[in-house]
């Protein structure tokens, strides 16, 4: 158990600053000779890598600022949904940015939420942002579920404590201070996390993590009707399918249908997964509310 203050770390960049290194005792003699070794590696003037650096820290280091938002919390261990750009934290006053051929670059002014940074801290590792920070660059820009699913994660997988995340979340615009109250750190992916968030806000009551029999539900809906979501890890090792399959027939015997659900149908057919999971509890009288896409909004 962390303390209730407390942020996990995750393994450094082994992205240093010169100042860095020669406060570590490298002069500027033993720097060249390092250098020649090919033990470190300059990034960009001022910066250098050690042999075994985080790619995505030197990338973000040779842009001209450091690692943060999704591409920074997935190091964290953090959820967030499929981004394959990367996304660079840069001072007010970056200069001289570069590009990365093949790779889309997107900018993270410290501007973009005010000038807000967890207790003015910005961590002395260069290649990356700390953790809430991060967070902070991506709520900035997150859709509704999204930024849900990722604060869950961050709860459910104790990257920090529910107090730090809160006193983090609360110097933040009022919208995303309103998504916390809907976190949960029960949920154990990204994915139910989003369903759950959708299928609530169409006026639903959603339960993560219920156990019904031997069997332990994604989500309970109304009581009545068991989501399982099939996500890209988990669903699709040896025996996975069958054992889903009895899973499933046990649930049914307590007098719960399950519906399964795929990642793809989650993220990106909403609208299609909401309509099943009303015409599923037909029966019980269940009306869709809310927006019609919301989700993609």
């Amino acid at each position: 158990m962390r303390d209730r203050g407390s942020v996990s770390r995750t393994p450094h960049s082994h992205v240093w600053s010169v100042a860095q290194l020669r406060s570590a005792g490298l002069t500027k003699a033993r720097l060249s000779g390092t250098v020649a070794s090919g033990q470190l590696v300059r990034v960009r003037r001022g910066y250098y890598a050690g042999r075994d650096a985080d790619s995505e820290c030197v990338l973000a280091v040779r842009v001209g600022g450091r690692l943060t938002g999704p591409s920074a919390l997935r190091r964290f261990g953090c959820w967030v949904p499929p981004d394959e750009r990367l996304h660079v934290s840069l001072r007010a006053n970056s200069s001289r940015l570069r590009s990365i051929e093949g790779r889309a670059v997107v900018h993270h002014w410290t501007s973009a939420l005010s000038s807000h940074r967890i207790g003015g801290i910005v961590g002395d590792d260069v290649g990356t942002l700390p953790l809430l920070q991060a967070l902070d660059d991506f709520l900035a820009h997150a859709a509704l579920p999204h930024a849900v699913a990722a604060m869950d994660s961050v709860l459910h997988e104790r990257l920090a404590s529910p107090v730090a995340l809160r006193d983090a979340v609360s110097a933040l615009p009022d919208r995303i201070r309103a998504w916390h109250d809907l976190c949960d750190a029960r949920a154990e992916s990204g994915l139910e996390s989003i369903a759950r968030v959708g299928l609530r806000a169409a006026g639903l009551a959603v339960e993560p993590q219920i156990v019904v029999g031997r069997a332990r539900l994604d989500l309970l809906v109304e009581g009545r009707l068991a989501i399982e979501l099939d996500g890209k890890d988990g669903h699709d090792g040896p025996g996975a399918f069958e054992r889903d399959r009895r899973r499933d027939a046990a649930v049914l015997l307590e007098g719960i249908p399950t519906l399964r659900f795929s990642f793809a149908q989650v993220m990106y057919e909403w609208d299609t997964v909401r309509a099943a999971v009303f015409a599923a509890g037909a029966d019980a009288g269940l009306t869709p509310a809310g927006t019609r896409g919301w989700l993609t909004t």
